[in-house]
């Protein structure tokens, strides 16, 4: 019936019977049609999950783990997941070209806002830059870091990038630019606000700023969500902490419209959900009218969170509310 899984967990309630496996399957099993398993849900299975992508213009959320696969299209809109499972290879998702120009993984990819330029960060201390309507010929190489590439930003024309390192360096190619496309280093005066005291630099994983909103969202080693303005300049700034994951926290992104922050837990392999909650929204529920000497520029927006956990599907409402 299940022949060569892992069976965790079991669930029965009358003729049907709810089954988890060890590699993140959830199975129901009617029990007069016990030989016709159906798979409800299959998530990530192997290693831990660090891949996050969100859609430029539309709804949609992506993940990719160690397990080499890239595995559900989740809407953000509507809170399901749309596609629940593409490994590769399949046929939705054929291979375009096949490049190896480097010894060591690829860390980090990143296409420029116009769409002509592939950049593409290695543990190999460089970025390779592909064009694409050249289908992805090497075009050029930025060399200068001493370790592996964690973090890239295009800047708005596309003519700039800047990366950061293992070796907590932040570098430019071409010219820095003051209108980024994007911002997802975790170095540099604008997010300097970021890092606490005595922390390292391995400590903060992901950071992704809402320019509509002048904020930052940050992922840490410790579990933590946290909202801070940006640009953060000044170190030990002040900051939101939200709690959710059982273990670090991978990645974080906003969505295409800025309403929502999805992220991915390492080891935990689950997806979160956070609701966007301004300002003036922020206001209204705390009952607060701008007056006296109320700074309002240190109120930060809000998350709710919606979590989606791929071993088991789980909705969770948490509501805080805080001024700093």
């Amino acid at each position: 019936m299940l022949l060569g899984l892992s069976v965790r967990s079991v669930c029965w309630r009358g003729d049907h019977i709810l089954v988890g496996t060890q590699d993140s399957e959830i199975f129901e099993i009617v029990v007069h049609d016990r030989n016709k398993p159906f798979l409800i849900m299959q998530g990530h299975c192997e290693g831990e999950l660090w891949a996050l992508a969100v859609h430029p213009t539309k709804p949609l959320a992506m993940t990719g783990s160690d397990d080499r696969s890239v595995r559900y299209c989740w809407s953000t809109s509507s809170c399901v997941v749309v596609i629940q499972i593409c490994p590769f290879p399949c046929r939705d998702m054929t291979e375009v070209v096949h490049i190896k120009d480097r010894k060591e993984a690829i860390h980090e990819l990143k296409y420029s806002p116009d769409g002509t330029h592939l950049a593409v960060g290695s543990n190999d201390n460089s970025v390779d830059i592909y064009g694409v309507v050249q289908r992805y010929k090497k075009v050029g190489e930025c060399i200068g870091s001493n370790s592996f590439i964690t973090h890239m930003d295009w800047s708005t024309d596309s003519k700039y990038l800047q990366t950061n390192d293992g070796s907590a360096r932040r570098l430019f190619y071409r010219m820095p630019s003051k209108n980024w496309a994007s911002w997802t280093c975790v170095l540099g005066p604008e997010v300097n606000g970021i890092w606490p005291k005595y922390s390292d630099i391995n400590d903060i994983n992901s950071v992704d700023a809402n320019f509509n909103n002048q904020i930052l969202v940050t992922a840490d080693d410790y579990g933590l969500v946290k909202l801070l303005r940006y640009p953060c300049i000044k170190k030990g700034a002040k900051c939101k902490k939200y709690l959710g994951h059982s273990a670090h926290i991978t990645n974080a992104r906003w969505s295409h419209d800025y309403q929502w922050v999805i992220t991915i837990g390492g080891a935990d392999h689950s997806v979160f959900q956070w609701k966007f909650i301004p300002e003036r929204k922020t206001k209204e529920a705390l009952h607060i009218a701008p007056q006296g000497n109320f700074k309002i520029i240190y109120v930060i927006p809000t998350l709710h969170s919606l979590v989606c956990n791929y071993t088991a599907v789980i909705y969770i409402q948490i509501t805080k509310h805080q001024r700093l």
